[in-house]
């Protein structure tokens, strides 16, 4: 697998990352790497259908298992100590990561997907989604909720501006984010704009969605809950995956009154 030539948006958001590494290194899983992504950006790019993409807070600690630390980005193996820095390497060890052993938190997200037609895996659907992070790229030492409150609020302050860089690059069609809602999300629009939906499955459940535009590009971005992290919590697979598909249906019917 070769991933696409780097462009200059991506060196300028990696350069981003770096530095974000370089200034809170004490916080992040010693000797990692900061991640930008994950997922195939190449077949991402490439999808002609729907372009999704993923939210969480950020990388977990696990993506750095002690022993094997680069057991999941193997080509990022003694980076530290590499001059220049090798952004290509760096894009395919990222594009490569569903093709070697991602974590398996990535499941929940994976139900969901399936529901709304798309997949992390290439072979799965013709329509790719990637993930990435709303805090920050740095796979901390600790889990996020143990975190202290001035680093989250360093992370929120400076991570959040460089999500949104990374959104605007990524230009998606639709947002699925299961994280804190009142802590995170309502950023990216005033509570009131959000429109709250129910899916059709045995158990409550609420979803909020709201269009939003970044840099000119339209997005419809869906809220659901998560509970200790997990995104999608409290929900079966079958349930996700309706879940999924009635995001789908919302997706289009909202995107229809756009066209209209």
């Amino acid at each position: 697998m070769t991933s696409n030539p780097v462009d200059a948006k991506f060196r300028e958001l990696v350069d981003e990352s770096l530095r974000f590494y370089q200034r809170f290194k004490s916080e992040a899983v010693p000797h990692s790497v900061p991640i930008l992504f994950f997922g195939d950006l190449d077949a991402y790019q490439e999808t002609k259908g729907l372009k999704v993409v993923t939210v969480g807070l950020n990388p977990s600690n696990r993506e750095f298992p002690s022993g094997s630390t680069f057991e999941r980005f193997p080509l990022m193996d003694g980076w530290e100590g590499e001059e220049p820095f090798d952004y290509a390497k760096y894009r395919e060890s990222l594009c490569r990561y569903f093709h070697t052993c991602p974590c398996d938190w990535f499941d929940d997200y994976e139900s969901v997907l399936c529901g709304v037609g798309a997949s992390y895996f290439p072979r799965a659907s013709p329509n790719i989604a990637v993930h990435t992070d709303f805090c920050t790229p740095l796979a901390t030492a600790k889990v996020w909720s143990k975190l202290g409150d001035d680093t989250k609020d360093a992370f929120k302050e400076k991570g959040f501006p460089m999500w949104k860089d990374l959104i605007v690059y990524l230009k998606p069609d639709l947002v699925l984010a299961s994280i804190g809602f009142n802590e995170h999300l309502r950023k990216l629009s005033p509570p009131v704009l959000w429109k709250i939906v129910f899916p059709n499955i045995a158990k409550p459940y609420k979803l909020r969605l709201v269009r939003k535009c970044f840099n000119g590009h339209p997005s419809v971005i869906v809220h659901g809950r998560q509970i200790h992290g997990q995104p999608f919590a409290g929900l079966t697979d079958s349930e996700k995956e309706s879940v999924g598909k009635f995001i789908r249906k919302k997706y289009e019917q909202l995107t229809a009154k756009r066209r209209s």
